[in-house]
């Protein structure tokens, strides 16, 4: 992390937006939707009637536009109740109907275009499968380094998908689109995203999301876009690292809004990525498994679970990969990232830095199946962005990597009696 870095989450962490709350409930006590940014003149104005629940003990005041500044400085929450672990997926329903995968409303966060309503007895996972092909087993990031090889069939029958990040064939012309364009006649394609700074301070931006989604749409019939639960952008500039949020219900509510504008743009279901961070962000209320399924529960999101990132995090600042797991809603688990990486000291190995830039290592092997042994069948990207090997050999890392994958497939049927 840079100086540039440094200060840019700086400026988020003091920023008065991150402060803001939301307004949970009108001057009645009845519930309305957060929206959790403020408007642009200022006002917190969440409420129709004026009212606004962002006061520093989270009270909801009648406070009316204008009567003061709902972004001061919240005052350190009790820390929530502990979850009961959820080892194995469970439904979900936000209605006595319906689901909506892209953000249930009236009110903020409704959706503007048609939604995906799916039974309520279905869970996240279940409901986008049931609208649209999800392929599933080990897949590869589709890189230009080996583009062409795999334009001329080196991969055929050996990936059953590819996946690849919009943001490098976006309002791009050349030969690249024109080969994604023939992969993509061959092979289920996924879409993962890296620069929508989903937790940024910036405004999203809207040129951007209508190109990605003119792209989604006509290019790549993607059954989802995906992108970091990090920011990524500040000031209008990009700072090409995916840097951590506070762990705070505020900043779960301020995210979780913009994840569902984003949906609700792209007219398509959103997930969410944990990212790997070296710098603990102190005194926050939440842990990190806490904010990610505040997140996921206020967005109505899915969750592409990173474990590599998970035991990252766990063997650079000391805690339980299992127990972080443990708190995750397996039925927001959609899609998993696995990948290598690196010591930045060989000799001391006191800090591991999330490279994408060597073998899986076994750890991840075992929290890949742990994940899939509850689950069931899933897409799993092999992620490989430093040092990539030729493509045989890189094929070879995603066969073993898929025997692992295929035991826990095994074990979960065997546990489950067959079922998915």
């Amino acid at each position: 992390m840079n100086v540039k870095h440094i200060a840019a989450t700086l400026a988020i962490l003091g920023s008065a937006s991150f402060a803001v709350t939301g307004c949970k409930k009108n001057a009645e006590g009845t519930e309305v939707p957060a929206e959790g940014e403020k408007k642009a003149d200022g006002s917190c104005g969440a409420n129709k009637d004026g009212s606004c629940g962002a006061n520093k003990d989270g009270s909801c005041s009648a406070k009316k536009e204008g009567e003061g500044d709902a972004a001061a400085e919240p005052r350190p929450r009790a820390r929530p109740r502990p979850r009961r672990p959820r080892t194995e997926p469970t439904a979900r329903s936000t209605g006595p109907d319906s689901a909506r995968l892209c953000g249930a409303g009236p009110g903020p966060g409704a959706c503007s275009a048609p939604c995906y309503t799916v039974s309520s007895d279905m869970s996240f996972r279940a409901g986008i499968a049931a609208r649209a092909a999800v392929p599933t087993g080990v897949g590869l990031g589709l890189r230009s380094t080996f583009l062409a090889e795999v334009d001329r069939g080196a991969a055929d029958g050996r990936v059953p998908f590819w996946e690849i990040s919009p943001d490098n064939y976006v309002a791009r012309g050349g030969s690249r689109p024109v080969r994604l364009a023939r992969v993509a006649e061959r092979f289920p394609i996924l879409s993962h995203g890296l620069s929508l700074s989903l937790g940024g301070l910036d405004p999203l931006d809207g040129d951007f999301l209508q190109g990605l989604r003119g792209f989604l749409d006509k290019e790549l019939p993607a059954p989802w876009h995906s992108d970091h639960l990090c920011f990524s952008a500040h000031d209008g500039k990009m700072l090409h690292d995916l840097l951590p949020l506070p762990w705070t219900t505020a900043s779960a509510t301020r995210v979780a809004a913009r994840v569902r504008e984003v949906s609700e743009r792209l007219e398509r279901p959103m997930l969410v990525e944990n990212i790997s961070y070296y710098l603990p962000l102190g005194g926050a209320p939440l842990d990190e498994a806490e904010f990610v399924v505040e997140v996921l529960e206020r967005a109505d999101c899915g969750l592409l679970l990173d474990v590599n990132n998970v035991f990252v995090n766990a063997t650079n600042h000391g805690f339980d990969p299992l127990e972080w797991l443990a708190k995750i809603p397996l039925d927001r688990v959609v899609q998993l990232h696995v990948a290598g990486h690196e010591f930045w000291d060989d000799e001391r190995q006191d800090l591991i830095i999330d490279t994408h830039g060597a073998p899986v290592r076994s750890e991840v092997d075992a929290l890949l199946a742990w994940v899939i042994e509850r689950t069931g069948a899933l897409p799993v990207l092999l992620e490989r962005d430093e040092n990539i090997p030729p493509l045989a050999e890189l094929l070879a890392e995603r066969d073993r990597v898929d025997s692992v994958y295929q035991a826990a497939l095994a074990r979960h049927a065997a546990q489950t009696g067959g079922a998915a």
